[in-house]
């Protein structure tokens, strides 16, 4: 485990002398993140301690946008726009604040993003060298280990509508090839699917590269248990003739 995995789980535990110590230790783990993109913050908040954020090493601490619209502070968000309203649409590193709101469940931060023009960057991949994923992929995706906002389907499913009825392309593909409805799929959410199929997801779309070479999104249902949804996906079975 690195140094960032320790301090999470301190968070999530709620043991603020561990925090402490991590953080009096190597104050720039701050800022750090682990290898799903989480740091002590979104542990703090989202694990059920936010009197965290409290702490003495946190004085001073400013997250920028993204970081605002990942933990879903709307405040935080609406200042930022109020004083340059070209950040809805910037790139910090490899992503943008929408994405952040997407792929933490944040649909109020989303929606006021999109409002302040960030719809304009609705089908932008990420920028990173692996995922290069859309916001509309990043929302039904999930960070391990992190309890948030999108274990909840429903909010998943209301983030997915928002992000369509704003021009995102449900046919868009990650660097692999995998749609969101591989991503739906997988995860067994099958109403996150149904949202999907009726805005004209392609259930017999493959990925093209990595471990999910040429899975649809049934396959993908399958690999993870999730029997009934991926007979439901599955596009060979709209073939079968009914006997006599």
């Amino acid at each position: 485990m690195q140094q960032i995995d320790h301090l999470i789980a301190a968070a999530l535990n709620g043991d603020a002398e561990q925090v402490r110590a991590w953080l009096r230790a190597d104050p720039t783990l701050l800022n750090a993140r682990n290898m799903f993109g989480a740091g002590v913050a979104h542990a703090a908040q989202y694990g059920g301690h936010p009197e965290l954020l409290q702490l003495p090493e946190f004085a001073g601490w400013a997250p920028g946008i993204v970081t605002s619209a990942q933990l879903g502070d709307a405040d935080a968000v609406r200042r930022v726009l109020a004083a340059d309203a070209s950040q809805a649409v910037q790139f910090f590193g490899m992503t943008t604040a929408l994405h952040a709101a997407a792929y933490w469940g944040q649909r109020e931060v989303a929606e006021m993003l999109l409002s302040a023009g960030a719809a304009a960057i609705i089908n932008e991949p990420s920028r990173d060298s692996f995922l290069q994923i859309t916001p509309l992929g990043s929302a039904v995706a999930t960070t391990p280990g992190i309890p948030q906002p999108s274990d909840d389907e429903a909010v998943v499913v209301a983030l997915v509508r928002l992000l369509v009825e704003h021009g995102a392309d449900v046919g868009a593909r990650r660097k692999d090839g995998m749609t969101a409805l591989h991503g739906a799929a997988w995860r067994g959410h099958a109403a996150v699917v149904q949202a999907l199929l009726d805005a004209g997801a392609d259930p017999a779309a493959t990925a093209n590269t990595g471990p999910h070479a040429g899975q649809t999104a049934a396959d993908t249902a399958l690999s993870q248990g999730h029997l009934v949804l991926a007979a439901r996906l599955d596009p060979d079975a709209s073939g079968i003739q009914a006997r006599d």
